[in-house]
């Protein structure tokens, strides 16, 4: 009874498509639940690299970056190498995704600079209280 009533609202399009995911209904959501694990894990992976940049330039340039603000540690971060190459190796997982983004990409340097770039970088360095 439900179903005929939930049916005459979908119409013949909406039927096919109910009658799809009942039939499919274990794989769509198994393939659902992998892509939220895949971009779960690729931010966890952002925050990691990123946690490890930001220790890295504090050991190296910590008593340069005290009293500065985000623009001025940018300034200062475009003149540094910052080491985006030992970085990788900081998690094994082959995946990164920033905080707001759910399209996971390859983790590679150049991503790196992509996505932490100085300015990003800057922000984690002045206020790292704001952002967990």
């Amino acid at each position: 009874m439900v179903d005929a009533f939930i049916r005459s609202f979908l119409g013949d399009w909406g039927s096919a498509l109910l009658d799809f995911y009942q039939e499919y209904s274990f794989w769509i959501n198994a393939a659902i639940l992998l892509y939220a694990l895949l971009v779960m894990f690729s931010r966890r992976t952002y925050r990691v690299i990123v946690n490890s940049l930001v220790t890295q330039i504090k050991n190296l340039y910590g008593n340069r970056l005290s009293g500065k603000d985000p623009g001025q540690v940018a300034v200062m971060l475009k003149k540094i190498n910052i080491p985006y190459a030992e970085v990788l190796k900081a998690t094994a997982f082959p995946f990164i995704t920033s905080p707001l983004s759910i399209l996971p990409h390859l983790k590679s340097e150049k991503t790196l600079q992509k996505m932490i770039s100085p300015e990003v970088l800057a922000s984690y360095l002045v206020a790292p209280q704001s952002r967990k």
